[in-house]
């Protein structure tokens, strides 16, 4: 990751992530923390964090929270989606795959996320996954606009 990640215009992260004081991404090899997150330069379009608790965190007073997602931020990442709680593996991929199909269209950003969202309902097989906690954990943060994929 250390190593690729520097020139990618796209990272999406399908991991497992730990939000709190020891705040990680876990890989194969080794986690990546958010010191090293700070220490980075990442100046890509788009950052997926598909990984629970991606933009929840310790707050401290005069910064606000300090998550992995504020972590890609300041590395200088243009804009990311972060869950904000242990997201359904699952739903999560069925949300994302929408996501990137409305991108290939054309949609900005903002607008792919909202329809992927809109499909995920209007397609889920029963009422009980219909619930927010299974669509709606990913947010948006940063700068819309469309992307090329």
């Amino acid at each position: 990751f250390l190593e690729t990640a520097p020139t990618a215009r796209l990272l999406h992260l399908s991991t497992h992530a730990k939000a709190g004081k020891d705040a990680r991404v876990e890989f194969a090899d080794a986690p990546l923390t958010l010191p090293q997150l700070y220490s980075l330069l990442l100046p890509a379009e788009l950052v997926v964090l598909s990984a629970c608790e991606t933009n929840l965190g310790e707050f401290a007073t005069g910064e606000g929270i300090l998550s992995l997602a504020r972590g890609f931020a300041y590395a200088g990442v243009a804009s990311l989606l972060a869950a904000q709680w242990e997201i359904n593996d699952a739903s999560t991929t069925r949300v994302l795959a929408g996501f990137y199909e409305q991108l290939a269209d054309g949609q900005s950003r903002v607008d792919a996320l909202r329809q992927a969202k809109l499909n995920y309902l209007e397609q889920a097989p029963s009422a009980a996954l219909q619930s927010p906690y299974y669509w709606a954990g990913l947010t948006f943060y940063g700068q819309d606009g469309e992307m090329d994929i």
